[in-house]
């Protein structure tokens, strides 16, 4: 029997803000830089699910009832979810002292504000908080040293950070839900009944810090030559959150084994975190280089792009990334004061297959049997080695 579902996802929105700042020159060397914005924040969001059906004659030899053709409108928000009016302050203050005019240090504070917002086609009758996020505020602390050396052809930037999030909004791909007892037209209207309908991604709150240190030299030692490298250290974890997970065996940790299902009494199953918030190593490396030459009103040059991110394991997905080094090269010439350039480029060099995501367990369809495991997940991966040219003209 054909059905057919419709979403309508009309959104108004309304912003408005103040906004001050200054500046204080107390020193020659010391200065002092502070902003701030207050904002009234309001938005509208409904949904429509609108299901319609031809219905099915049926096959009332082989006890299959006749089904008449139907359409029905649902909202998928609630009306006391449409509505969202927040009032943030938020801005910063930044203090900086020059002890050298080739060496600064400076210390910054800022505060951040993310309004939630309802998910896009989220299925109908599960709980207020699968269906609308809360609101994320955060505030960061962060100090550093800027450096200039040998004529300032050389720079060296060091920085420390620190930053506090009260309800970090983050998104969990592939979570089974189970939304409710089906009436007649099959709607779901009663409480979960233990079957999971589906998998949807949703939106979610969770207390969250991160935290790190980063450091990046770069520089013109000659003038045909420049170079960048970056490396970070930054740990970035929940704390305490409990967050929707697939949580099948109900051992309380996420994992996708055996048949689908919900561990507890709600839409879906529920897992405290202290984990990432996502699945990437917390370290990482990154570099570029150019080597250029003279040759009358053309600029031959080389130039070469190196990322590196190591190993890291996933809890969510429970599954080991491997360490990925990316490096692109590009042999071009630009015509110096013209305007234009054009580049031959090879991406990813060593030619590295790398999984950049993967789903929690393998793909699944529910049967009269139970769940029949397909033996695959569902992965994203980087691109192989690629060839091409670039032109580009500046006028």
């Amino acid at each position: 029997m054909p059905i057919t579902a419709d979403i309508a996802v009309p959104v108004n929105d309304r912003q408005l803000s103040i906004s001050a700042s200054s500046s204080f020159q107390f020193t020659d060397k010391l200065r002092l830089e502070v902003g701030a914005r207050y904002s009234e924040l309001k938005s509208v969001q409904t949904a429509s699910v609108t299901a319609t059906s031809p219905g099915s004659p049926g096959f009332p030899a082989f006890g299959i009832p006749f089904i008449p053709a139907f359409s029905s409108t649902t909202d998928a928000i609630p009306p006391e979810l449409s509505k969202t009016k927040n009032h943030p302050l938020t801005g910063g203050a930044t203090l900086t002292y020059e002890f050298t005019p080739d060496v600064t240090a400076y210390a910054a504070y800022g505060r951040s504000f993310r309004s939630g917002t309802a998910g896009v086609g989220v299925p109908v009758n599960l709980s207020n908080d699968l269906i609308k996020s809360s609101s994320e505020r955060s505030d960061a602390f962060e100090i550093g040293l800027k450096t200039a050396v040998l004529d300032r052809r050389i720079t060296l930037n060091l920085s420390a950070f620190y930053q506090k999030f009260d309800g970090y909004i983050s998104r969990f791909p592939g979570i089974s839900y189970d939304n409710g007892a089906l009436n007649l037209f099959g709607q779901p209207v009663g409480p979960p009944d233990g079957n999971v309908d589906g998998a949807f991604d949703f939106n979610y709150n969770g207390d969250a810090t991160v935290k790190g240190i980063e450091a990046t030299i770069a520089g013109r030692p000659i003038d045909a030559w420049d170079f960048s490298v970056s490396a970070a250290y930054v740990r970035a974890r929940f704390d305490d959150a409990v967050l929707p997970c697939n949580d099948f065996n109900g051992d309380g940790e996420p994992d996708s084994e055996g048949d689908a299902g919900i561990t507890g009494p709600g839409n879906v199953s529920y897992c405290a975190s202290n984990g990432r918030l996502g699945d990437v190593p917390d370290f990482s490396l990154t570099a570029n280089t150019e080597v250029r030459f003279t040759a009358g009103d053309l600029e031959p040059f080389v130039r070469a792009l190196f990322s590196y991110r190591p190993s890291v394991f996933s809890e969510r997905s429970n599954f080991d990334y491997q360490s990925r080094e990316l490096l692109d090269l590009y042999v071009g010439m630009r015509g110096l004061g013209a305007g234009w350039e054009v580049s031959l480029f090879a991406k990813n060099v060593l030619n590295q297959r790398r999984i950049t995501n993967i789903s929690q367990g393998e793909s699944r369809t529910a049967t009269d049997g139970g769940d029949y495991l397909s033996g695959y997940r569902i992965i994203n991966a980087t691109n192989p080695r690629e060839f091409g040219i670039t032109t580009s003209y500046r006028f």
